[in-house]
């Protein structure tokens, strides 16, 4: 837990220092609304990801996340699985942890399914989203992948 609060804590500290924009704790009557929301960045990111497809993966990043992630990065990403012979079978959200109404990090458990010359076997890997309320919109302001890329 140490590792992700070091890796995601730098970026949100970025993004709230910025004063590009302002992060406001959202209403506690729309919990679910955001709830849900949040669930589909994450899985969007999640199918984008498996379809190789950079903008819709990007679309809901934070302008400075964006601008961190070029799509050269993401063609690479696809390409050390296909090299590994990896591809993402399936999906679930374990868990969403709320950090003090500032910002969010959904876990996910990751099914990679890898061709080998016995067959097929599965690996579970975790993936990191982290979401924060920007300028009235909830948007991705960091992610990571678990041990594997």
């Amino acid at each position: 837990m140490q590792e992700i609060m070091k890796a995601v804590l730098p970026l949100a500290l970025a993004v709230t220092v910025s004063g590009c924009a302002s992060v406001n704790a959202p209403p506690k009557e729309q919990d679910a609304q955001i709830a849900q929301q949040e669930i589909t960045l994450g899985d969007g990111m999640l199918q984008s990801l498996r379809r190789e497809c950079y903008s819709d993966f990007t679309k809901d990043f934070s302008a400075e996340l964006k601008a961190g992630v070029s799509e050269i990065a993401f063609k690479k990403l696809n390409s050390d699985l296909a090299t590994r012979k990896e591809s993402i079978s399936q999906w679930r959200l374990m868990d969403s942890l709320n950090r003090g109404d500032i910002y969010r990090t959904e876990v996910w458990k990751l099914v990679l399914t890898k061709d080998t010359k016995s067959g097929k076997s599965n690996i579970e890997r975790l993936f990191y989203v982290t979401k924060a309320d920007l300028d009235g919109k909830t948007v991705v302001i960091g992610f990571k992948f678990d041990a594997f890329f």
